[in-house]
């Protein structure tokens, strides 16, 4: 499937020389689900030998030397396949283990279930080959009580104690069909072992309960603890006691969870720095296990992922978007449940009754760069019924320095969804360096209205674009439907996606009939639902390399996932993993006429006020800044200001004359750890991290989680929204800070605090 190495000339590869190596452990292992509709799943590997091929080269690549395998009744069904399939993996050193992940089993009534599974799948699939490369070395299982409903209605011990009998019945079970010798294998997270999780009456229950299951006549074989946190001082932390108390027979789960912040990982690189690292700290104490195969492949070119897996929007990478867009004024937050972000309409908007709607937008804070060469794929489906007069958009977007705008988009009118006639139609729009105040030009946007054979909005989509250096392709469900290549954007975009009704001069998607109500009893909610978000690298030949860096590093993509172009003993795979991005940072913030409360979470060697805010002089916008009891105006002799240098960590109110955008380069950032000092009464502070934050988290330090009403923490305002801590998040306008706003606080008593992640 991968190409085979050519003779390259080139010059920056050269500088990943003097990096790391990284995943040369041979002690790793990995859960090699079926996942159904996966590339990368066992359901589409298994059977088809290229792919099996490719699958093994990215095992020995990484020093994956054990797989865990969930084939469901394929051992039964398609016996041949998998004892091929294990043959396969015993040829190239690595040992195949059948994978049973059923938390049920716990419950006493299945067990019967559960040893059938096991005689089928398993004892009678070994013993019907002769060949012991066909068989699976041993059993893993996934059995997870927590993930029982009855979990956190006060019998968890007891649940805990049903898994060690399940456990104990598994290994009678095997005894009894003279499998006495059969190794078996569990999952467990890091915090069994904790009384705070899990009230043991004593630590001796609880040293008993783990020696039953590890100890030297232990049921089982080995754990692995699911050490699934961001940094490798948590990672420690979790795994120690079963470390020290059971060595050699802990091994230590990193999940491949890429791409959004409140995830695992920031990036694959990260995630196998810190098992080197594990692996260094531990020696042959421990193995590292890699959850998932599907996840750690796909995570190779990916930039941000969400799949609205939690039950609020990351503060960390989205905002929402509170401006008037059409006859909507945006502000309303998805609500997130059930792995699906849903973006309301609403027809009544209690802060301005019965003149605008109340609609939804959110952007990533993170840019994507077209150099970069990206894909942006979201999985849509709209919900019926949905009124005409409505636009549903997915589109990357920003307004540039010189207020200009770059987007491409990809719209659904609600008139068009509604039409027996239209509804397949779909609106793509792309700007580069669109001036609105000039207006339309051949070269600054484009527009086309394909037709989709088959498209119904109303079902669940899948809405690609992809950004190339010289067009832009749009796709859904995987089909072609547009090429443009005339007018594409320069300018790195957010990701946006939105929910709003336009004004009659949107005529294709306006409608008469939609109009805002007065009371809350004619409200009507309209919306869609995503599934999830992904901003990939284009990969177009498939080699896990992004497009991008090979052409960056070879000229072209002729070079292949294994070869070592720069004869260093380095794959180009671990050679693109291990790359350093380059980051600049530049402060940016647009700034809308009137007021704006804002801080700086970057420094400059020259914190003078007539630098700090140079950008907004030179586009003759600034009339005041306002500090603490302090003032800086242009118009006035300097010796008049009594604000002259910013201090970091603090707010600061901005007069512009004009929306304009506030620009500073040659900026470091600040130490996101830094104390601030708050004193009793109202602060005007700064939120000084490079990434947004849930209030709750950023300002835990003044918070009382177990009385919220003692919390020092009283109110906290600043984007014209407000939050106080023992009041309900229902209730609370302000849930997240981020970077580039002022903010007030109050406290009852001084205290020094640190912003937490």
């Amino acid at each position: 499937m991968h190409k085979t190495k050519q003779s390259i000339t080139f010059t920056a590869f050269l500088l990943v020389l003097c990096l790391p190596v990284i995943g040369e452990s041979t002690n790793r292992g990995t859960w090699f689900w079926g996942e159904s509709g996966k590339e990368y799943g066992a359901i589409a590997i298994v059977g088809n030998t290229a792919r099996e091929n490719e699958a093994i080269a990215l095992f020995k690549e990484f020093g994956i030397s054990n797989v865990y395998g969930s084939y469901q009744n394929r051992p039964v069904s398609d016996a041949t396949v998998i004892a091929a399939w294990n043959t396969k993996l015993a040829n190239n050193g690595i040992e195949s283990f059948i994978l049973f992940s059923e938390e049920t089993w716990i419950r006493p009534i299945n067990r019967t279930n559960m040893k059938d599974k096991i005689r089928d799948r398993f004892l009678n699939f070994n013993a019907g080959r002769d060949n012991a490369d066909e068989h699976f070395k041993g059993i893993h299982f996934d059995l997870e009580p927590h993930r029982l409903p009855e979990w956190g209605t006060g019998i968890d011990k007891s649940l805990l104690f049903d898994l060690r009998t399940t456990f104990q019945d598994v290994r009678q079970f095997l005894i009894d069909n003279n499998a006495l010798n059969i190794p078996i294998f569990a999952d467990f997270p890091v915090w069994f072992d904790t009384s705070a999780n899990i009230a043991w009456n004593d630590d001796t229950e609880r040293n008993q309960w783990f020696d039953d299951l590890l100890g030297t006549s232990g049921i089982l074989n080995g754990i692995t603890l699911m050490a699934f946190e961001r940094s490798l001082s948590g990672i420690e932390s979790g795994i120690a006691w079963e470390i020290s108390r059971y060595p050699a027979k802990a091994r230590v789960a990193l999940e491949a969870d890429i791409g959004l912040n409140i995830s695992t990982w920031p990036d694959i690189k990260t995630m196998l720095q810190n098992a080197d690292q594990l692996e260094s700290n531990h020696g042959d104490k421990i193995g590292i296990d890699i959850q998932s195969f599907v996840q750690f492949v796909d995570s190779f070119t990916l930039s941000f992922r969400d799949n609205f897996s939690g039950n609020s929007l990351s503060c960390a990478d989205w905002s929402v978007d509170s401006n008037t867009l059409g006859r909507t004024q945006l502000g309303k937050r998805p609500l997130i449940g059930n792995g699906k972000a849903t973006f309301e309409f609403h027809t009544y908007n209690p802060k301005n009754a019965g003149n605008v709607f109340s609609g939804t937008q959110v952007h990533t804070d993170k840019k994507f760069s077209r150099a970069n060469l990206y894909e942006f794929e979201i999985v849509l489906d709209v919900d019926d019924p949905m009124a005409n007069g409505l636009v549903a958009a997915i589109f990357p977007f920003v307004t540039n320095d010189d207020l200009t705008s770059d987007k491409i988009n990809f719209e659904l009118l609600s008139n068009w969804i509604n039409d027996d006639n239209n509804n397949e139609k779909v609106q793509l729009v792309s700007w580069n360096d669109f001036d609105k105040s000039v207006g339309e030009t051949a070269a600054t946007k484009a527009e086309n209205f394909p037709s989709i054979s088959g498209f119904n909005a109303f079902n669940s989509n899948k809405f690609l674009i992809k950004w190339y250096e010289d067009r832009i392709e749009w796709y859904i469900n995987d089909g072609l439907i547009y090429t443009e290549n005339s007018v594409i954007p320069s300018d790195p975009m957010h990701l946006y996606l939105n929910i709003w009704a336009p004004l009659a001069s949107f005529s294709a998607a306006y409608s008469a009939d939609l109009q805002p109500q007065t009371s809350e009893n004619d409200n009507t909610t309209y919306s869609f639902q995503i599934d999830h978000a992904i901003v990939r690298f284009i990969d177009d030949d498939n080699d896990h390399l992004a497009d991008f860096w090979e052409i960056t590093n070879f000229g072209n993509l002729n070079s292949g996932t294994y070869d070592d172009n720069n004869n260093n003993g380095i794959s180009n795979i671990k050679e693109f993993i291990n790359r350093t991005d380059s980051h600049i940072f530049r402060f940016k913030k647009i700034l809308h006429r009137g007021w704006n409360f804002i801080s700086f979470n970057v420094f400059h060697t020259d914190q003078s006020v007539a630098n700090m805010f140079s950008s907004l002089m030179t586009q003759d916008a600034l009339k005041r800044v306002i500090g603490d009891d302090t003032s800086f105006d242009p118009s006035i002799p300097s010796a008049m200001s009594t604000l002259t240098s910013l201090e970091n960590g603090r707010g600061y109110w901005v007069e512009v004359s004009k929306n304009s955008i506030l620009l500073l380069d040659n900026v470091s950032p600040i130490d996101s750890t830094s104390t601030l000092s708050l004193k009793s009464g109202w602060n005007n502070v700064g939120y000084i991290r490079q990434q947004g934050s849930s209030i709750r988290t950023a300002l835990k330090d003044l918070i009382n989680e177990n009385d919220l009403a003692s919390s020092n923490l009283q109110f906290v305002y600043g984007e014209n929204k407000s939050f106080v801590p023992n009041s309900d998040d229902s209730i609370n306008t302000l849930l997240c800070l981020k970077p580039g706003n002022g903010y007030w606080i109050k406290v009852a008593t001084n205290q020094n605090f640190t912003y937490r992640n």
